[in-house]
């Protein structure tokens, strides 16, 4: 078992994210959220790797902001599981072993086969529209070979599903996972993996959706979620 997944993850991507423009926003709390959107997106494509120090001083500079926001940020990072608490003080990016990478993916696949086989018989004609939109844009993304927009339009699909569901408690649960779902897709997966396998089987649950089988859908988001994790922890290793 690697202690250690993610721990040499991001050391050869391509640097950034906190060298963009400086945030200069009108409020004290979209300040913050800039602040938390960087950093977060800086721990996620690697450019802060696994024990990388999260300076307070440095990071404000980097930013053009205030300690505060930067402080705000890290206590919110900490709290989502990208950064742990240094010894001393402060704070550093987390590691995420293929242990937690398991356990991710059996929470997440709890929560969606629940929700997926209750909204095979609610979801609406405009939300698998939405669906499938994104299926037809991801085909673009693969073979233009953009991970990272891949990234993001796996996440909108799944919030697409959350979303119709209606059930608020869902997105409360499952908001913060996805900070850990991103990073690990990003680091591990194959563009060749994630860019065939996974979207296949999107587009059999939304077929599934589509006919209105409850079981079918909950069965093949199961087979999804378990696939997935099964492909993260193979790379891994």
């Amino acid at each position: 078992m690697n202690a250690g997944a993610l721990d040499n993850a991001g050391s050869s991507r391509t640097p950034g994210v906190l060298d963009g423009p400086v945030i200069q926003l009108p409020d004290a709390a979209a300040v913050k959220r800039a602040v938390l959107d960087r950093l977060r997106r800086a721990i996620t494509v690697g450019e802060m790797p696994p024990g990388a120090r999260l300076l307070q001083t440095q990071l404000a500079s980097a930013l053009g902001v205030s300690r505060m926001p930067v402080r705000d940020a890290i206590n919110d990072l900490v709290a989502e599981g990208l950064a742990v608490p240094a010894p001393g003080g402060g704070a550093t990016v987390s590691s995420l072993t293929t242990d937690d990478m398991r356990d991710v993916y059996a929470v997440r696949a709890a929560l969606e086969v629940f929700a997926i086989r209750g909204l095979a018989s609610t979801i609406s004609e405009d939300d698998l529209r939405r669906l499938r939109d994104v299926i037809v844009r991801s085909r673009t993304i693969i073979a233009q070979n953009e991970r990272e927009e891949l990234t993001a339009l796996d996440k909108e699909f799944h919030w697409t599903l959350y979303r119709a569901t209606g059930n608020r408690f869902l997105e409360t649960a499952l908001t913060p996972m996805w900070a850990q779902v991103d990073r690990i897709m990003y680091a591990i997966l194959s563009m060749e993996d994630y860019g065939t396998v996974a979207w296949e089987e999107h587009a059999a649950i939304v077929d599934a959706l589509e006919a209105r089988d409850a079981d079918a859908a909950a069965e093949r988001m199961e087979q999804h979620l378990q696939r997935a994790a099964e492909r993260l922890v193979h790379q891994a290793q």
